[in-house]
């Protein structure tokens, strides 16, 4: 007997669970634990359900989709508002409904001025001559109400961070798909900017959006500073582009290749070394969304799905 009001969480973390849990427990709908990431060996834990609910961890691809349907799946939601780790086409082509998680944009705003600050300060170099309780190389930093900043992409998310920078004073330049009076155009941000942002979706169109090209193209000494998706930037170039000096630094949450084996990328496990090992590059694994807030809106996006579901004919058969 299927249990379709229900879901099957898979590679949740322990913050995750415990949201989703005091959720589904509230509506007293049913769900179900799986630690590991998806993978098509999984899919008999999903047989009494018709939603699963994965990480942007997940690769969803065509062999997953099948142990998916076979399973009886109908609806995959992904932890993410993104769904590059998901193959859209065969999704479709299986009829199982993809669904996005929306969460609070502040979560990844609030991270984003960290990462501005912590790179723009040198708080890297600066923990380092604390645990070696020395001052002499101490980083001379800069005050983000001095910069330029570019913002690529004001979404929900691009806004929330630009709302954060009227606090500072700074200056800002916004570049908007839709071309909007305030927009300028890729260039001339590039060009301007002493601190340039991502916050846009990763397709066809913006994969490697900040390549070497547009890294000379960018205003010498400016600081890369990247919550999106790793592949708008192209990893080589970037290690290039600070290594010669034309950029000043990188802020980076999500970095290309970060969810590849590293075993059949070794290439792109050198650039992360790389870039790890700057001191004027911060490196965080993806967690920028991470709050309690996001973790709330997750679970409460899951449960508005299971409702809608049951109401549009998913029932125990």
């Amino acid at each position: 007997m299927k249990t379709r009001s229900g879901l099957v969480m898979y590679g949740g973390l322990p913050d995750e669970a415990e949201a989703f849990e005091r959720a589904f427990s509230n509506e007293r709908l049913p769900i179900r634990f799986v630690e590991d990431e998806f993978a098509p060996d999984l899919a008999c834990f999903a047989k009494d359900f018709a939603i699963v609910s994965v990480s942007h961890r997940a690769n969803i691809g065509k062999m997953e989709l099948s142990a998916l349907k076979a399973a009886g799946v109908e609806c995959v939601i992904t932890r993410s508002v993104g769904t590059d780790h998901i193959d859209i086409q065969e999704a479709r082509r299986l009829k199982i409904s993809i669904k996005t998680s929306p969460y609070s944009p502040g979560s990844v705003a609030d991270f984003t001025l960290m990462l501005m600050l912590m790179v723009l300060r040198g708080v890297k170099a600066g923990f380092r001559n604390a645990r070696e309780t020395s001052q002499e190389s101490a980083v001379c930093g800069k005050e983000l109400g001095d910069m330029t900043v570019g913002v690529i992409g004001p979404g929900r998310i691009g806004n929330a961070v630009l709302k954060r920078l009227e606090g500072f004073g700074c200056s800002v330049l916004i570049c908007d798909r839709e071309q909007s009076s305030t927009s300028v155009s890729l260039e001339e941000l590039l060009a301007s900017s002493d601190v340039v942002t991502l916050h846009v979706p990763l397709t066809a169109e913006t994969h490697h959006l900040i390549g070497r090209k547009e890294m000379d193209a960018m205003k010498p000494g400016a600081i890369l500073v990247n919550t999106g998706r790793g592949a708008l930037v192209e990893a080589e170039a970037l290690v290039d582009a600070i290594k010669e000096r034309r950029l000043g630094g990188a802020a980076l949450d999500v970095v290309e290749g970060e969810n590849d084996d590293p075993s059949q990328n070794k290439e792109m496990l050198r650039h992360l070394e790389t870039l790890r090992a700057m001191p004027n590059v911060v490196i965080t694994p993806h967690v920028a969304y991470f709050t309690d807030h996001a973790m709330e809106d997750m679970a409460r996006s899951a449960l508005r799905e299971c409702r809608e579901h049951g109401k549009e004919g998913g029932r125990d058969e």
